[in-house]
This record gives C-alpha cells, sequence and structure tokens, in this order.
C-alpha cells in the first residue's frame, strides 16, 4: 500500500527531551547537588514519576500545565523531607522552564527530514504533551496542519484510538500510515496494533524485540531515512 501520512512522536524523536530536562535539573538543584543530598538520576526519575502521576488532572483540567508544574517542583523540593511552598515551587517551575527552553533542539537531521517528507507525504506529530507550543512549532522550522496533542484528543499514547483519533482527521487509513518514534511502548506497539506501520527510533542502539519493525538510529544521511520511513 502506498504511504500517504508519517506521525511523528516529539519528545526525543524530533526535539531533544530528556538530556534538556536532565541539564536543566542539574541547574535548578545546583546546590543540592554539590551539598550530595540528592543525585542527578535521582532527579530525573522523580521528575519523570511526578509528570506522569500529574498529567491525568492535566487532561481533565484540574490543574493547568502550569500550576501542574509548579506542583510538581514543590513536591521535589520537599522530597528530601522537609516543606515547600507553592510559591518556592513557582520559582523553581520558572527556572526549570528557562533552562530547558534554552536546552531543547531539534535532533539532527529532523527539520530536513520533515522538509523533504513535506514533499510527498502528509506528515503529523503525535504527542502526549498536552499543548502545542510556539517554541515547538518554531524549532521544527516547518508549518504543519496535522498536530495532536493528548488534551486536545482527551486521550494520550499508547491508546490505539488515539492514532486513530489522528488517522480519522487525516483521512488516512492505517495501512496507508507510518508511525515513528522512540517509544517501543507508546509508539511503536500500538500503532502496530492498530495496523499501521512503525518505525522505531533508536539512537541507543537498544535490542530489537522483534525483527519485523524497521529501525532508525538517526535521521542521517537523509536518503537512508526517507527510505526506511517511506519505503517499499
Amino acid at each position: 500500500m502506498p504511504i500517504q501520512a508519517v506521525l511523528f512522536d516529539l519528545d526525543d524523536t524530533l526535539l531533544h527531551h530528556s538530556p534538556s530536562a536532565q541539564r536543566a535539573l542539574s541547574r535548578v538543584f545546583a546546590a543540592s547537588l554539590e551539598r550530595g543530598e540528592t543525585t542527578l538520576e535521582r532527579l530525573r526519575h522523580l521528575n519523570d514519576s511526578l509528570y506522569e502521576v500529574l498529567f491525568p488532572a492535566i487532561l481533565s483540567g484540574e490543574h493547568t500545565r502550569a500550576s501542574a508544574r509548579t506542583e510538581r517542583f514543590r513536591r521535589m523540593l520537599e522530597n528530601g523531607g522537609g516543606s515547600a511552598t507553592l510559591e518556592q515551587g513557582a520559582v523553581a517551575s520558572e527556572a526549570y522552564l528557562s533552562f530547558y527552553d534554552l536546552e531543547r533542539t531539534p535532533v539532527s537531521g529532523a527539520v530536513p527530514l520533515l522538509r523533504a517528507l513535506l514533499k510527498q507525504v502528509q506528515v503529523g506529530i503525535l504527542t502526549n504533551n498536552p499543548f502545542k507550543t510556539a517554541q515547538d512549532e518554531a524549532l521544527l522550522e516547518v508549518s504543519l496542519e496535522h498536530w495532536y496533542v493528548a488534551q486536545g484528543a482527551g486521550m494520550n499514547k499508547p491508546n490505539p484510538l488515539f492514532f486513530q483519533h489522528a488517522l480519522e482527521r487525516m483521512r488516512v487509513e492505517p495501512e496507508n500510515a507510518v508511525m515513528v518514534g522512540d517509544s517501543w511502548e507508546k509508539d511503536v506497539l500500538p500503532a502496530r496494533r492498530l495496523g499501521i506501520r512503525a518505525v522505531w527510533f533508536n539512537p541507543a542502539q537498544l535490542e530489537v524485540p522483534r525483527s519485523d519493525v524497521r529501525v532508525l538510529g538517526g535521521f542521517e544521511p537523509l536518503e537512508q531515512a526517507l527510505n526506511v520511513i517511506v519505503g517499499l
């Protein structure tokens, strides 16, 4: 079947997230790290786990993205056994966001790949981020009509209905679509369950669980990436 649409995950697929978050955390908690009160790995794990805990409240409207981030950092500040106010959480949250935005950059080769694909097929973003941001749009350097975020759809990955929601709006059947993402559980498996061809973005060169899944270690050289994604 000819490929008519390519969906991309956003964080750690098209735009760097994990290294950006780690560097931002190291700056916000620099004093605690210097005193040996915590480790960067512990902070990273706590940041990720609290994000997952608070994410449903963003989808339900109980929290805005900003208020959820403030609460996340309030809890991180008091994780050592002390107490922290919402005001302290807000200060830490804003500092983190400023550092994170400075560190967030496109994955090498992502922008040329998007430009090349847009000449051939529809291209969309399917992300668990609750909102589309102007900064992320600017970093990708292309105008994408199809951008599907968790809050707008009222669901998130790995729910296959989220993938179906995107394809219905793009008017593309699953067998004519490709999903490219770095998460085996959230991108690859649900796409395959729906009949979408999946490409695992695997720059860390982790062991591939299945031999019948296409794998990309990077988006360069461009022709090679295009062949893996939309080639027969």
